[in-house]
């Protein structure tokens, strides 16, 4: 009897072994899994920001404006909080809509500033700040704030209206007809803007220094840079893998197509 049950122990020592190495592969496999993931996303988050990196050097070359781009970037960074990636889109955009327009780079800053004082003052998140921001530029494109892109405004950031009041001493409730009539326009809401982004500085500050969620964010967009920074060294390499597998695929398809030409 006491050798029959060690003879099964042994057989539930040998079945715990054989689990065990299967549960160390499995594992090994996941680990392989999450880091192949962590390097396409590496590599994707690297080449959309190298790629938005593109897009406002070529917009601002016409007006020699790329190392001015990038310092107001950094200056949005450090005023909001925001990653590299947020404020450099950001300010493209903006460029992008209201540079050919005239407006000049100093101006841009203060649409940019003196609206996300604003948002950040409202505690409005990126997607709903993004939105309200668009419908803006969108506005002082036209020169003036009227119709869908007021509305829209009026909705989602009424503080702003709260900065148009205090600069133009109409009230709120009626600035509706007061840009209905096309009167409400990009000189108005500029001095508005600047004022909020002049008055509201030592608000974001406070905001910054106290609330747990501004930590959070930071270690976030920290986190952000050490992986565009690893994607940059990456990057190079899959690239030169990708175009020979790309002249590889080319080779092929136009073989197959020789060969059915024969038939």
């Amino acid at each position: 009897d006491a050798s029959n049950a060690q003879k099964a122990l042994r057989g539930v020592q040998k079945q715990t072994n054989q689990l065990h190495k299967s549960f160390g592969g499995l594992k090994t496999a996941i680990a392989g899994i999450g880091f192949t993931l962590l390097a396409k996303q590496t590599i994707s988050t690297t080449s959309n920001f190298q790629a938005l990196q593109i897009r406002m050097k070529v917009l601002t070359s016409e007006f020699n404006e790329f190392a001015g781009a990038q310092e107001l970037v950094r200056k949005a960074q450090d005023r909001f909080n925001l990653s590299i990636v947020e404020a450099t889109k950001g300010i493209t955009d903006i460029f992008a809509r209201l540079r050919p327009l005239g407006v000049s780079l100093k101006e841009i800053e203060t649409v940019f500033f003196g609206f996300n004082t604003i948002a950040k003052e409202a505690g409005l998140n990126a997607t709903e700040a993004s939105a309200a921001f668009t419908q803006l530029a969108q506005g002082l494109g036209s020169g003036r704030l009227q119709g869908d892109e007021f509305r829209s405004i009026a909705e989602q950031v009424p503080q702003l209206l709260k900065a148009i009041s205090d600069e133009t001493g109409i009230a709120t409730g009626k600035l509706k007809d007061f840009a209905s009539k096309g009167l409400l326009t990009s000189d108005i809401i500029l001095r508005a803007l600047a004022k909020s982004a002049d008055e509201g500085k030592d608000k974001i500050e406070a905001i910054m220094a106290e609330s747990p969620a501004e930590v959070f964010k930071e270690f976030s967009n920290a986190v952000l840079e050490l992986q565009l920074s690893l994607g940059s060294k990456l990057l190079p390499a899959v690239l030169e893998v990708t175009k020979g597998l790309t002249k590889l695929v080319d080779g092929i398809t136009g073989f197959i197509e020789v060969q059915e030409q024969h038939y």
